[in-house]
């Protein structure tokens, strides 16, 4: 609360009295001591979301890095050099290379998805799911492709990183089979899992062959391997129009 006393140059009273939480402003007319101090304070409060940017950068950078020179050439002195910084500046912002490589992996596979699969956020129907999972995008054998196969070595050897890829393909399995159970709910539970399992198979599969061939297709079998397994859920119980309708007609 405001007192007083601060207009009368009270030494008993401090700027705090000034300010009742850090989201209000200095009261009009504070002594100048009061306005430094709330300066001082908002600049403080800047400080997070600076070090949060420094460490996107810094991340960003080390996905670059990996996808470039493999797991094992993604040094801290490679990294710093991507991203413009020091060698020590990049340890203030994220810590020694385990933990860098850690988050890296997290922020590759969970930015921009729901935080649980590889599937993007808005993907929320098993006709999206298909549609990313066989598209050119997914499919290409490039960058994002060498950093995924860097991260899976780098898990051979930290349980941490080891846990993040296990947990996201698997929660890709279990968030198609919700979405199975969804729009097929008289199917077998167990079915339901065994078709999302095949479905990202068979995606993962065409990736794997065209990293080997470095291509960018989507296999028609792969895809249609795919639908195949939903039609054997039978027909899609829904709105007209649904995403199995073409299976179905």
């Amino acid at each position: 609360m405001w007192d007083d006393r601060l207009d009368a140059g009270d030494p008993s009273r401090t700027c705090a009295s000034a300010i009742v939480r850090d989201d209000e402003p200095v009261r009009a007319g504070a002594p100048d001591r009061c306005l430094q101090a709330a300066g001082r304070r908002e600049t403080r409060m800047a400080r997070p979301s600076v070090a949060d940017e420094r460490r996107r950068q810094i991340v960003a950078a080390t996905i670059r890095t990996i996808g470039e020179h493999g797991i094992a050439g993604a040094s801290l002195d490679r990294i710093a050099t991507e991203v413009g910084m020091s060698r020590g500046h990049v340890r203030h912002f994220v810590g020694n290379r385990e933990e860098l490589l850690r988050e890296s992996a997290r922020r590759f596979f969970y930015d921009g998805t729901d935080g649980e699969s590889v599937l993007p956020a808005d993907v929320d129907t098993v006709a999206s799911a298909v549609d990313f999972l066989f598209s050119e995008s997914f499919a290409a054998a490039g960058t994002e492709n060498a950093v995924v196969i860097g991260l899976v070595e780098a898990a051979r050897t930290d349980t941490v990183i080891a846990e993040v890829l296990t947990t996201a393909y698997e929660g890709t399995h279990r968030r198609i089979a919700a979405m199975l159970a969804a729009e097929h709910p008289d199917a077998d539970p167990g079915l339901r899992r065994t078709v999302a399992y095949g479905i990202v198979a068979s995606a993962l599969h065409n990736v794997f062959l065209n990293d080997i061939a470095s291509v960018s297709t989507v296999d028609p079998d792969a895809r249609r391997s795919a639908e195949l397994l939903i039609a054997s859920l039978g027909p899609y119980v829904g709105e007209v129009g649904g995403p199995d309708e073409r299976e179905t007609r």
